[in-house]
């Protein structure tokens, strides 16, 4: 007849040694197979999230930079020929994009002058980018302060953050950006209205919106570096004052 032992002591040493060896390595297994699936679990998850925050992170912002047709304006200086180092050039004063050879010049000078961009659809647009303006012997021309509206028909606008006046913080740079950051709103068009100057009411724009994933180009074509904001940064040429941008934007 056989007993249920319920102690080990009658066996002898030499026979349970190797026993508890062998049962404590089991339980050894035992502990690395569910950490193993523990690691495991915890890696997908990790995948997981960052698949999700991928796909769910907001389109990065770029510079888009709408041709001079879509631009009007309150007044513009008669075009003329100006001296630029080396020869006389004609100037004509209502080229406003980023990284022209001149600017949008205003014939008068009052606190009613205005810049209207209107876009190729519909962007979400998070500041504006300011330049002073380009030619020979004039860069000391900029706008100092502006308010800031936005359309969704290009007709009917409204101001952004209440018509808060805002700094540009432009230099005599022609080469630098200075960007003007607000809270995004949605729009069609902005409408950039003068309140300070320096010298003369002239300034080149570009907008910065959220990256159009449609396809379209947003305006940035034939901007170079221009239309890289990481690289732009990393040159100094955003709210800079020495002027690194010659190479790597031009």
């Amino acid at each position: 007849q056989l007993h249920c032992l319920h102690s080990t002591s009658a066996f002898p040493a030499a026979v349970m040694a190797p026993i508890k060896l062998f049962i404590a390595l089991g339980a050894m297994c035992l502990t690395c197979a569910h950490a193993g699936e523990g690691l495991r679990g915890l890696s997908d998850a990790a995948a997981s999230i960052e698949r999700q925050a991928s796909e769910s992170a907001p389109p990065p912002v770029v510079v888009y930079n709408p041709p001079n047709s879509n631009r009007s304006y309150s007044s513009i200086y008669p075009g003329s020929w100006v001296w630029n180092g080396d020869t006389y050039v004609y100037n004509d004063f209502s080229e406003s994009m980023l990284g022209s050879l001149t600017s949008w010049s205003a014939r008068t000078y009052d606190v009613n002058q205005w810049m209207i961009v209107k876009f190729e659809g519909t962007r979400i647009v998070h500041g504006i980018y300011f330049q002073c303006r380009a030619d020979y012997g004039k860069q000391h021309e900029f706008v100092k302060q502006v308010t800031i509206d936005f359309s969704m028909n290009g007709v009917d606008f409204s101001p952004i953050e209440g018509g808060k006046v805002f700094e540009t913080g432009v230099t005599s740079n022609p080469s630098a950006l200075y960007l003007v950051e607000f809270l995004p709103v949605e729009a069609q068009a902005v409408k950039i209205k003068v309140v300070e100057w320096n010298g003369h009411i002239s300034m080149r724009v570009g907008i910065s919106v959220a990256e159009d994933t449609t396809g379209d180009t947003g305006g940035t074509a034939g901007m170079g570096c221009y239309s890289n904001i990481p690289a732009l940064e990393a040159a100094g040429c955003i709210n800079g004052t020495v002027n690194p941008c010659d190479e790597p934007c031009h």
